[in-house]
Order: C-alpha cells, then structure tokens, then sequence
C-alpha cells in the first residue's frame, strides 16, 4: 500500500488542479447556461460521498456482527 501513496497523490492534486480549469473551459448549454456547470462538480461529488458511505456501513456491519479487524479499519478509513 505504501508504494501506491505517492502515485495516488499526484494523481489526486492534478486532479483538483484540473477541475476548475475544465469546468471554466467547458461550453455552455443552450437552455441552462452556466448553472449547468454546477454539476460538473456536485455530481462527482456525490459520487464519492455516497461511495465512503456505502463502504463504512459495510464495514461497520460486518465488523458488528462477526468482530473483523480489517472490517473496522476499513470502516474508520471509509
């Protein structure tokens, strides 16, 4: 795991340094003009935040019911 963290990193902060020059940069749409563009970002963010918490209520259930270690990490982490 540990060689896998300064890949992912970078990867992360080009990532959140593109964002706001793509959304900027991206064309607008005929009947919704620029608050379309707010979706460019809520949605990937929903994403990821429904995804955190599906995993951690997975986690958590299985760490409840049979005591896994790993699952509690994996809770405390998500």
């Amino acid at each position: 795991m540990k060689t896998l963290f300064v890949p992912l990193v970078v990867v992360a902060a080009a990532m959140f340094v593109y964002a706001p020059i793509a959304i900027a940069n991206a064309p607008y749409e005929s009947t919704m003009l620029l608050v379309q563009k707010v979706f460019y970002f809520h949605f990937p963010a929903w994403i990821a935040v429904t995804a955190g918490l599906v995993t951690c209520g997975l986690a958590s259930a299985i760490y409840l019911f049979k005591g896994s270690a790993r699952a509690d990490r994996i809770g405390a982490a998500s």
